[in-house]
């Protein structure tokens, strides 16, 4: 279940005329799907349960895990190890933290393992996600230490000073007793940590102070002394406090927050605390995409045009591992490009990356380039769908064996699966935050993402697959309208395509909560070979739709925006906007299940054909055919004329995309008659400045 961690960031929040001013918005999302598919048990599977049920134990001391428990969370599943934990919503990841020790965070939120907003909690601190470690086997050895990392915020929402990270210990014939929190003071930038390690002790106040609080990964080492706690059956429970903000300008904006994240959990005996080696070597960010341009393009589309465009020079992997403190060790390096399906030809490729001694402390980042992988000859002659490919990056070091070297061993290597289907994408599959428009002025505004084609030969550009967030209270289901538009000197230019749909939906299926889901032209769009196009959203109201943002893959100046009939700008947001345009070959070959427009009303008020925009102007004029919008049709192009007010005529031309130019024209008032194919369609009067 991929959750969804969020940045909250919001334009300041103006007031106008009693409304909140139109403006860009990027918020947490109120709901958690998981936008890459991938296996796991259904969520009442990890909701939290006896630590003895399951496993066949019936008492304490029973089939425990024994020192050294250790768990660095870079497994390649979504939730916590089953044989350590037991957990209430906490979400395994690699994408939500910054600066991590080891790939594979524990990520507490606002959210259950539903990847829905918990229904207690309110604008009060409350308890919200729990990771319960199963009844241990204690050593009876001295020098017994639990160390872990954590960091406040990442990618998240940061925690308020109420909002604590808290570690409770719990043994037989003992109550679970508070050991250990953190809190985070914003005002003085720093983290506030308390701990007690007795039943009846006082407590002990840290103060931590970082120029940038949400990037830091605190290391913490508690000597557990107190013999209380050595009895087998001995276990320890990690709790977030959540208070969500609310905010009445934007429906649903009380949301996921206060986000704390877990590295490296680890107890073990023979421990000193003023000792902070680790012993472990591990990659430290997760494993990305070889193409340029695009995470994923059509299967067909990969050509001569895509060579050129996704893999423009050699095969780059870039590594970045951490020496934790197991003193100076010679690592090597191995990369490989798998076929996972789709190909038949396709050759599995190994690339060594040579060795390199790491020290203490040290992250060693590193840029290997090999000869390119022929990913087009891989698929050329395949009628398969879609393709898929795993690249990964391995280390390989003398750590020795044993029950720690088997537990540390998933951050030895680092996948992604690199997909080509039936869709461009620029995404990652992983949404930080939601973004729209919101506020006096947004009805009519416009979205719109660029895009290059790199078919061979001209293709139907059939629907969207649109990744919308859960919003709070279902505050996003409002009538929208999907449109393409083509280029106009890098800005949106003519619409080809507007449909209109009910609302936006985020579905279920059988191995993830919500998914990205298809809409479908009623027809498709003709889109050629290195075309410039433009796929977003119009809309039909100024509620904020809420659309996935993945925050870890830059926009690249490809993401505009236009409110009400106005110039389009781009994004002060760098991020990706989850909008992947499809192509297909036929209706047939349509994804399943899409959502279809709305039919359009016969009855329904048709507007006035022909507008001018801006009045007043200075050096030019845009024209609308709303009633060609209104039906998705695509109308011929206007001849303009302009007259004075003495019926004097100074310009005539065609429209160009949407403009026509006025500079030059002594400032005053014209009259500008819209004709086509011969017939005038209106007369608008104008202002020229």
């Amino acid at each position: 279940m991929n959750k969804f961690y969020a940045l909250v960031v919001m334009v300041a929040a103006l007031l106008l005329s009693g409304s909140a001013q139109a403006q860009e918005t990027l918020v947490a999302p109120a709901g958690n799907p998981a936008a890459r598919p991938q296996p796991r048990p259904r969520w009442d599977e990890v909701k939290p349960r006896s630590p003895y049920s399951g496993r066949g134990l019936t008492s304490p001391g029973q089939g425990m895990p024994e020192l050294p428990f250790v768990d660095d969370f870079a497994g390649r599943h979504a939730w916590p190890d089953v044989t350590l934990w037991t957990s209430d919503g906490v979400y395994v990841n690699s994408h939500y933290a910054l600066n991590m020790p080891t790939i594979g965070v524990a990520t507490f939120d606002a959210l259950d393992a539903r990847g829905r907003l918990y229904e207690h909690l309110n604008d009060a601190p409350a308890p919200a996600d729990t990771l319960t470690s199963l009844p241990i086997k204690m050593d009876s050895k001295p020098g017994v230490v639990l160390s872990f990392f954590y960091q406040p915020g990442g990618l998240g929402d940061m925690p308020g000073l109420l909002d604590k990270l808290r570690l409770e210990f719990n043994a037989p014939d003992t109550n679970w007793t508070e050991v250990w929190s953190a809190a985070v003071n914003i005002d003085s930038n720093s983290i506030v940590e308390y701990r007690s390690m007795n039943v009846t002790g006082g407590v002990d106040t840290i103060t931590r102070r970082f120029d940038t609080l949400n990037t830091q990964f605190v290391y913490v080492a508690l000597a557990i002394d107190d013999p209380i706690w050595h009895k087998d059956g001995f276990q320890f429970r990690f709790t977030n406090d959540v208070s969500l903000t609310v905010n009445r300008d934007v429906p649903g904006r009380a949301s996921n927050a206060d986000f704390w994240h877990l590295d490296f959990v680890y107890l073990d005996s023979g421990r000193d605390t003023t000792n902070t080696r680790l012993p472990d070597v591990g990659i430290a960010q997760p494993q990305a995409p070889v193409t340029a341009m695009y995470a994923s393009i059509p299967a067909r589309h990969l050509g001569t045009t895509a060579s050129i465009a996704l893999f423009p020079g050699l095969t780059t992997f870039n590594i970045a591992y951490r020496n934790l403190g197991m003193g100076t060790q010679n690592v090597r390096r191995r990369f490989s490009i798998i076929p996972l399906n789709g190909s038949t030809t396709a050759p599995k490729k190994d690339y060594p990356g040579g060795a390199e001694n790491i020290f203490d402390g040290q992250l060693q980042e590193r840029a290997f380039e090999f000869e390119p992988y022929d990913f087009v000859g891989a698929v050329s002659g395949s009628t398969a769908t879609a393709v898929t490919f795993e690249i990964s990056s391995c280390l390989v070091y003398d750590m020795g064996t044993g029950t720690l070297r088997s537990a540390l061993q998933h951050n030895d290597t680092t996948r992604y699966i690199q997909e080509f289907q039936d869709y461009y994408a620029y995404d990652d599959g992983s949404a930080e935050n939601g973004y729209g428009l919101f506020g006096y002025g947004t009805s009519n505004g416009r979205v719109a993402v660029r895009f290059t084609s790199l078919c061979e030969t001209t293709d139907s550009l059939s629907g969207v697959y649109l990744y919308f967030n859960m919003a709070k209270d279902s505050a996003n289901l409002k009538t929208f309208e999907l449109a393409v538009w083509d280029d106009n000197g890098g800005v949106p230019g003519r619409i080809l395509r507007r449909e209109k749909f009910d609302r936006p939906e985020v579905r279920d299926s059988a191995n993830d909560y919500n998914v990205y889901v298809p809409y479908k032209f009623n027809t498709p769009v003709a889109i050629a070979r290195n075309q410039v196009f433009y796929v977003g959203w119009i809309q039909s109201s100024e509620v904020f739709l809420n659309i996935g943002f993945d925050a870890n893959t830059p926009a690249a100046g490809r993401n505009l925006y236009a409110l009400g009939g106005g110039n389009w700008y781009e994004s002060m947001y760098d991020g990706t906007l989850m909008i992947r345009p499809i192509f297909t070959r036929t209706s047939g070959n349509f994804p399943g299940n899409p959502v279809e427009p709305v039919a359009p009303d016969a009855a329904a008020k048709v507007p006035d054909e022909y507008i001018v925009y801006p009045n007043p102007a200075t050096d030019r004029i845009h024209v609308r055919n709303l009633k060609a919008e209104m039906w998705g049709t695509v109308p011929p192009r206007p001849l303009i004329e302009i007259y004075d007010v003495s019926g004097r005529k100074h310009r005539t031309g065609y429209v160009e995309g949407d403009m026509f130019r006025v500079s030059g024209l002594p400032a005053g008032m014209y009259i500008v008659r819209i004709i086509e194919n011969g017939a005038v369609k209106t007369s608008q009067k104008i202002i020229v400045n």
